[in-house]
């Protein structure tokens, strides 16, 4: 949260509102606290698998996006024979 947005929020108690509204750089906001919810940061034994995934994922997607940039790609016909290459579009 932006800290006029945070500050605001963290000032009201459960149930209320903002009595004016809040000026932030995404706009003006009125707020309402419906509750309050204690937290724990999950360890990173427990989000190391996760972490693990989500950073493979982005290496073999910067890979394969560079190997994309320098592919050549050559269609040839039933026979062997060169023909016109086909249009594919690549989904990023």
């Amino acid at each position: 949260m932006v800290k006029p947005f945070a500050d605001a929020a963290y000032a009201l108690k459960p149930g209320k509102i903002t009595q004016k509204s809040v000026k932030t750089r995404f706009g003006w906001h009125v707020i309402k606290l419906e509750e309050r919810r204690s937290g724990s940061v999950p360890s990173f034994t427990k989000s190391r698998a996760k972490l693990s995934a989500e950073m493979t994922q982005r290496v073999i997607a910067e890979f394969v996006g560079s190997l994309r940039k320098g592919a050549t790609i050559e269609t040839f016909g039933l026979n062997g024979g060169a023909r016109a290459p086909a249009r594919i579009q690549l989904i990023q």
